[in-house]
């Protein structure tokens, strides 16, 4: 089983655009390993449902 990615307790609200900003550019660059690439995927695709899942909730439009 793969280990579970968790945020460290100082990463907060405001620092997840930075830091998904970060990966993009990463994966752009080509600076990260193809073996983590699956892992990557599977987290991004969970990221995307519960964005979608939140839209979907959302009384706001966001």
């Amino acid at each position: 089983m793969p280990a579970q990615a968790t945020a460290s307790p100082a990463t907060g609200r405001q620092d997840w655009p930075a830091l998904l900003g970060e990966l993009t550019r990463q994966l752009d660059r080509g600076l990260v390993y193809d073996r983590h690439l699956a892992e990557i995927s599977a987290v991004v695709r969970g990221l995307h449902a519960a964005l979608e899942r939140r839209r979907g909730a959302s009384k706001r439009r966001w």
